[in-house]
């Protein structure tokens, strides 16, 4: 049986790991997101890796650093994180590198 973080730590230990992730995200210089993309269809390995070539080789003239992606095949979704100075910015590199915008983007926290 799994235990919670929240079950094996003292309240006073959970507010310290609080404080840590907050720090942890402080420290972060630019906020990060997470994009959802929807397509028809299943999705390849092949399309998905040129995709984020073009995001790699378009995101430095916007400030943007694209971290990884992830990817549903049998649902064709795509997931990507980045960081950038806003979700448009962030947007605006999928849309010039290309095309395929996403349908979704989240201001996300990473907690380690």
């Amino acid at each position: 049986m799994m235990t919670s973080l929240s079950q094996r730590q003292t309240p006073r230990a959970r507010a310290s790991g609080l404080r840590q992730m907050q720090v942890k995200q402080e420290e972060t210089q630019m906020p990060l997101f997470m994009d959802v993309h929807t397509l028809d269809g299943a999705v390849s390995e092949a399309d998905v890796s040129a995709a984020h070539a073009k995001d790699l080789e378009t995101q430095g003239a916007y400030g943007v650093s694209y971290k990884e992606a992830w990817v549903d095949h049998k649902q064709g979704k795509i997931f990507c994180l980045a960081e950038g100075p806003d979700a448009e910015t962030v947007s605006r590199v999928h849309k010039e590198g290309h095309g395929m915008v996403a349908d979704a983007i989240f201001e996300v926290a990473h907690y380690a």
